[in-house]
This record gives C-alpha cells, sequence and structure tokens, in this order.
C-alpha cells in the first residue's frame, strides 16, 4: 500500500539532476566543437587607421549619447562629462525605486498617478534625447 502524498517516479537528486547536467555537458561540448571546427568568417580585418564616420554608440547608449552631447556645463569642479556620465546612472536608480515609492493598493495604471506621471517623462525624455542624439550627428 502506498503512503499518502507519496509519488512513484524518480527522484531529483540525483537522478534527474545528473541527466539534466549531462544534456548541459554534451551541449557545451557540442558548441566549444563547431565554434572550434566550423568558424563563421567575422568578415574583413579591421584597419586602425580608418575612423567609420558618423561614430555612433549601439542602440542602447543612444539616449545617454544624446545627453552627453546635450550637457555641456560644468558644476562647480565637475566637469560635464562626468556629470553625463554618472547622472543616467543616478536617474536609474531612482526609477529602480520606483516601486517601493509608488506602493499603493490599487493596480491600475490610471490610479496610479506618480509612476505613471515619472513614466511618461522618462519616455519623453528618452525620445528627446534619442532624436537629439540622431539631429546633431547627422547635422
Amino acid at each position: 500500500m502506498e503512503e499518502k502524498g507519496k509519488v512513484e517516479g524518480w527522484p531529483f537528486i540525483p537522478n534527474h539532476l545528473m541527466m539534466e547536467a549531462f544534456a548541459a555537458v554534451l551541449l557545451v561540448a557540442g558548441l566549444i566543437l563547431i565554434a572550434t571546427y566550423l568558424p563563421w568568417p567575422v568578415g574583413e580585418p579591421a584597419d586602425p587607421f580608418t575612423t567609420l564616420t558618423p561614430i555612433f554608440p549601439e542602440w542602447y547608449f543612444i539616449s545617454i549619447f544624446g545627453f552627453l552631447k546635450l550637457w555641456v556645463w560644468n558644476i562647480g569642479p565637475i566637469p560635464a562629462k562626468v556629470i553625463g556620465v554618472v547622472a543616467p546612472l543616478i536617474a536609474g536608480f531612482f526609477l529602480f525605486l520606483l516601486p517601493f515609492w509608488d506602493k499603493g493598493e490599487e493596480i491600475h495604471p490610471l490610479k496610479r498617478r506618480k509612476g505613471m506621471a515619472l513614466m511618461i517623462i522618462t519616455i519623453l525624455l528618452l525620445i528627446f534625447l534619442v532624436y537629439y542624439a540622431i539631429i546633431t550627428e547627422v547635422s
């Protein structure tokens, strides 16, 4: 007779865990073999004496690039470039803290005014900074 709550089958540790670990090792070994013996061609070698114009960051850094181009004022002894790097980090930290700041019972977006206002301002600011980075680079 079976005990109540006990299920027949394999135990997770060590049987199932060892099978998954073995499969992961085989997968990594296969990827290493493919990458070693069938390398994908990278393209033309880089020429260190040729600079591509315009120099432009990856898509996820375009808004920070726009902020660096927009902010040209030093604040006391702090140079503008340091502010251009540190300010987005501080803004991201405050966006990370937003769920702890706007703790309400209601989950509907229209009833969470602080969070929605900050989200809309952030999105509009990011759109403006991307636009500014692209327009000033083109012209």
